[in-house]
């Protein structure tokens, strides 16, 4: 019996082998196998079994199975088939996505020696090593103080070798020593649970009479899932997952980035238990390998994680949610297959017979159009839950605002800063929005207007004024790396090139609000990391964040003070060549979960008359929506 093979390379050849009566009862369609090729051992898929083969040399075999157990199911085989198809990529490729190759069902958590005292012990064994063995008989004292398993590596800093140690009290009848899995720690990316008692409105209890009714009767089903910002989303999750397990089902969460994953799974986790898997770039690989072998063997019913976690080995798949489905980061851009996690998960959920999801308080265009156009079911959540109220926002015009105020090139207008030493004088929290790294990204001439670019991305420098560099940020190209920092370096360069150096980056908005008085900022955060919610929780007054948003000449701020027992959720922007998507999503997105005393204020600057009045006539609108 012969397998074709389907490997990871740019090729859509596969490779003809022959079975082993060993992994003849063993192997079937979407098997992962090991098998030579060329001078190596490479993972591969098997996609085709046949009796026999035209090819007149000598077939190589099958060197073994990667999974002890089947992982695959006919509605998987088929996604993985159609990923190929729809996307023009090699299915070895697709299946190296689907099935990283650093996972197996095979991975055991390693295992640690643990020592635990003894209850009766012989006292003159005791006395025996306290006299001759001062050594052994010290480590003993803390072993028996906690009279419970202690690791042995923990006691490194009493002895130097602990293992040895502990075998020789253990020769003495004193103490047993016994070896452990030592399981990865997969909640430690989690917030701690939060237990809420909630009672639907209207709006939500048709939502999920309806979501509840389609998973009944068991059927592919897709929504689209309007709701305002603060309508309760999560919530409907909640309970469309409670229904599916109690149908004996799985399912999926995807959210846009791991940022918000501790916020929901906490949620989840509550109540669900530890049902709930984790799956994002930031587990460890122990954690990965442990996780995605439990999914494998079903002890995790409810998957939660970024677009990779589309492809979880759940049996049984029953709902599939998507939130925020407009994002653009489940998109794959690189590497192949270069897929959009929302359209694979309607085609998993056509194979499967599974209900999707897909909510978004500004839906994307095509899921709209496909709604439109009868494809998709229509739900929507018009008011916010429990009849909160969107915060007050003040909108901006930056230009008139440097005109009254005479303060031209600004980048903190007066209402803005009016409000920022209001929230100071309160201690209470402040987030400023602003992507721009560094002083200022672009350096300019002032005698002939030529901008400093870099020599290998022909790409702007951006001016760091902390170290007094140039800085290439794609490339990390760097024009100054020994000069002297700030003023006097650049003193120099304005006298020799007339170098216009004026900043609105993040080090510009640092400098303006330590003038405020507002103190020293808190060091800069990633946005796909959750460390700046965390800061929040534990730094409860006078803090400032900042994050990004910017389109072009189009510079958009946002202030927003938060009481100190409330910590802000996470902001995420669906970037886009249309300003007035971009004041939709501001005006919609931005507002999410923030206290109805909060202040936000747009700013808009270095636009042209006819644009600007675009802008603020259609912000105006949005709004008020």
């Amino acid at each position: 019996m012969f397998a074709e093979v389907a490997f990871p390379i740019s090729g859509f050849q596969t490779f003809t082998y022959k079975i082993s009566k060993q992994l003849k009862p063993k192997i079937r369609i979407g098997s992962r196998v090991k098998a030579p090729l060329g001078h190596r051992t490479v993972q591969g898929i098997v996609i085709k079994i046949k009796h026999s083969t035209s090819f007149p040399g000598k077939v190589k075999n099958i060197s073994g199975l990667i999974d002890d157990i089947s992982i695959m199911t006919p509605e998987l085989w088929k996604l993985i088939n159609w990923i190929s198809d729809y996307y023009l990529t090699p299915i070895g490729q697709v299946a190296k996505t689907v099935f990283p190759v650093t996972l197996s069902t095979r991975y055991t958590p390693p295992k640690s020696w643990y020592v635990l005292p003894k209850s009766i012990v012989d006292d003159q064994s005791i006395e025996l090593i306290k006299s001759r063995a001062p050594k052994q008989y010290k480590l003993y004292q803390i072993i028996w103080a906690d009279d419970k398993p202690i690791k042995v590596a923990s006691l490194k800093n009493h002895a130097s070798n602990p293992l040895q140690v502990c075998r020789a009290l253990e020769k003495h009848h004193l103490v047993t020593l016994f070896e452990k899995s030592s399981l990865p720690d997969v909640r430690g990316f989690t917030f701690d649970p939060i237990d809420k008692e909630v009672v639907f409105n209207t709006h939500q209890k048709s939502v999920v009479d309806t979501v509840v009714e389609s998973l009944d009767e068991e059927r592919y089903a897709p929504f689209l899932l309007h709701g305002v910002t603060g309508s309760g989303k999560t919530e409907i999750y909640i309970e469309a997952v409670r229904h599916c397990l109690s149908q004996n089902r799985t399912a999926i969460i995807l959210l846009p980035e791991i940022s918000l994953t501790p916020q929901i799974a906490g949620r989840f986790r509550a109540v669900f238990g530890d049902m709930v898997a984790l799956w994002h770039s930031k587990l460890t690989p122990g954690q990965r390998s442990w996780t995605w072998k439990q999914i494998c063997v079903g002890t995790f019913k409810v998957v939660i994680g970024a677009r990779s976690a589309v492809f979880a080995p759940l049996k049984n798949l029953g709902l599939i949610v998507m939130d925020e489905e407009q994002e653009s980061s489940f998109r794959q851009d690189s590497p192949a297959p270069r897929y959009h996690a929302r359209d694979v998960a309607l085609m998993r959920a056509t194979y499967e017979g599974s209900v999707v999801v897909l909510a978004s308080a500004t839906p994307s265009l095509e899921s709209y159009f496909n709604h439109l156009n009868k494809k998709i079911n229509y739900l929507h959540l018009p008011e916010r839950f429990g009849g909160s109220q969107y915060p007050r926002v003040h909108l901006v015009d930056m230009l008139s605002d440097q005109g009254e105020s005479g303060k031209f090139g600004q980048i903190i207008s007066g209402l803005l800063q009016d409000k920022i030493e209001d929230r100071l004088k309160k201690s209470e929290q402040i987030i400023l929005l602003q992507n721009r790294r560094g002083f200022s990204p672009v350096i300019r001439c002032g005698d002939c207007g030529e901008i400093v670019m870099c020599p290998q991305c022909n790409v702007a420098l951006t001016y760091h004024r902390n170290d007094g560099q140039l800085l290439c940020h794609c490339c990390g190209h760097n024009e100054i790396k020994k000069q002297k920092p700030i003023d006097s370096t650049w003193r120099k360069l304005d006298d020799l090139f007339e170098m216009d150096v004026n900043g609105d980056g993040r080090d510009a908005y640092r400098r303006e609000f330590t003038k405020l008085g507002g103190g020293s900022l808190p060091s800069e955060f990633t946005e796909r990391y959750p460390e700046y919610s965390e800061y929040f929780k534990t730094h409860a007054t006078d803090t400032i964040y900042q994050y990004s948003l910017f389109l072009g000449q189009h510079r958009l701020e946002m202030m927003c003070s938060v009481d100190e027992e409330e910590t802000p959720r996470s902001l995420f922007f669906r970037t886009s060549p249309a300003h007035k998507v971009l004041l939709n999503l501001l005006s919609c997105q931005a507002l999410r979960s923030f206290s109805q005393k909060s202040d936000h204020i747009l700013s808009l600057i270095h636009i042209s008359e006819p644009t600007r009045l675009g802008m603020l006539s259609y912000a105006v609108f949005c709004l008020k929506k």
